[in-house]
């Protein structure tokens, strides 16, 4: 079937995803690629005003890119969207109501989709219930391509590479930034989500049961532990902070890889990850407010329309209807460390490891540049390095769609940066 455009951005006009119509536009014109792609969204005057407004930004005219207008809910708006597109690019969140439509869209049509989401649900919801159809469609669902979870997804798999030819038991992964503000609908996820924790557990259950059935039976010798509120300081690779686990996709992304590694690629050693946010005590301490507000309200309907409703002051000022100013996200920045154990070749392994590497992943503001920049070169993966994704199509990680391919050399020359330490 013949598709007029290689890449379509889909809610190109919300806060992401004018970021990820900037980073795709700045890169294909410093490439000088000739790559055919639209913008989509429910308004076609909001998408062309968000794209006068970034091309006089940039400098670049955008009175030529075709908009299409698509609105979930509407199947024919979708239908007429994905046939159009290679590879669409979701950026309407939140996931939970909006992604599954967008989907089922793509893999009717046998469009390629790739999104922004970080909400756990939704991510295994849709591996359970479509993994099977895409791969005999011939078509890749790769969700969770922007900062959740690409830097530490693939992380993990390049600090497993490095320590080769020993085996990587755990990693622990340390997130520093500088981000003070979050757009409100990352606060509204993180509110459903909460609210919505059993049908969570219930779906991977099922998942992994039905998925992963051969895997559940494996038990570590040596389990990693989880830290609470802890001071923490790692003086080889220059950590020093208070932490606390993250709240985030991270963990459960980086464990469905591991099980994809044992199920498609016979790597019988899995790793243990566990990830934290390391900060001042004052910081982490607003972090626990806001949970705690979480804990007392969420459980009422009203409770989650007052903390969706008013995120500034149920978050002391951490996430805002109006998220970072254009300021912020030009000067704030990130690091990811990872610290690993394992066992170097002659270590014995019936003794716990000892063996230790460390490695870290830099960029600038996770939440928009940062995720712009890893959902457009994941995009770019699926459409020029196709044949090194596995299988012939299906629902996966970034860290098992990718690892064959050069998306981490690509992540390193436009500004998100994997390195050794030790």
């Amino acid at each position: 079937m013949s598709r007029s455009f290689e890449i379509v951005i889909f809610g190109a006009s919300g806060f992401t995803g004018e970021y990820v119509v900037e980073n795709l536009a700045k890169y294909l014109a410093k490439k000088k690629k000739n790559l055919c792609w639209a913008a989509a969204g429910r308004s076609e005057a909001k998408v062309r005003s968000s794209l006068t407004s970034i091309g006089t930004r940039i400098g670049i005219n955008f009175d030529s890119v075709p908009v299409i207008t698509a609105t979930v809910g509407d199947d024919a708006s979708l239908d007429a969207m994905t046939k159009q597109a290679v590879l669409l690019i979701n950026c309407t969140g939140p996931f939970r109501y909006y992604g599954e439509e967008v989907v089922v869209s793509c893999l009717r049509n046998s469009c390629h989709y790739i999104d922004i989401s970080g909400e756990p649900q939704f991510l295994e919801k849709i591996q359970l219930k479509y993994h099977e159809e895409a791969k005999e469609k011939g078509v890749y669902i790769i969700p969770s391509c922007g900062f959740d979870s690409v830097p530490c997804d693939l992380g993990v798999n390049f600090i497993k590479d490095s320590f080769k030819p020993g085996v990587l038991n755990s990693v622990e992964t340390y997130l520093t930034t500088g981000v003070t503000t979050g757009n409100h609908t990352t606060w509204e996820c993180a509110v459903e989500g909460i609210a919505d924790t059993n049908t969570l557990i219930s779906i991977r259950r099922q998942l992994y049961r039905e998925h992963f059935p051969e895997v559940m039976k494996i038990r570590s010798k040596f389990p990693i532990q989880q830290k609470g509120l802890t001071r923490f300081s790692d003086a080889a690779s220059g950590l020093s902070g208070w932490i606390m686990p993250f709240i985030g996709a991270d963990r459960s992304v980086v464990r469905r890889s591991q099980m994809d590694n044992y199920k498609y690629f016979n790597e019988k050693d899995m790793v243990q990850m566990e990830a934290y946010v390391i900060h001042t005590l004052f910081v982490l301490l607003r972090w626990i407010g806001a949970g705690v507000w979480l804990k007392l309200l969420y459980r009422f309907g009203w409770g989650r329309t007052l903390l969706k409703q008013f995120p500034s002051f149920f978050t002391y000022g951490m996430f805002t209807m109006d998220g970072p100013t254009r300021h912020e996200t030009d000067t704030t920045n990130f690091s990811i460390h990872f610290l690993g154990k394992g066992w170097k070749e002659g270590d014995d392994r019936d003794k716990p490891p000892t063996s230790t590497i460390a490695a870290k992943v830099t960029g600038p503001h996770p939440g928009y540049p940062t995720c712009a920049i890893c959902v457009n070169q994941s995009a770019l993966m699926v459409l020029e390095e196709k044949t090194n994704l596995p299988l012939n199509g299906g629902v996966f990680t970034p860290g098992t769609a990718f690892r064959n391919t050069s998306l981490i050399k690509r992540l390193n020359e436009n500004g998100v940066v994997f390195q050794l330490i030790y």
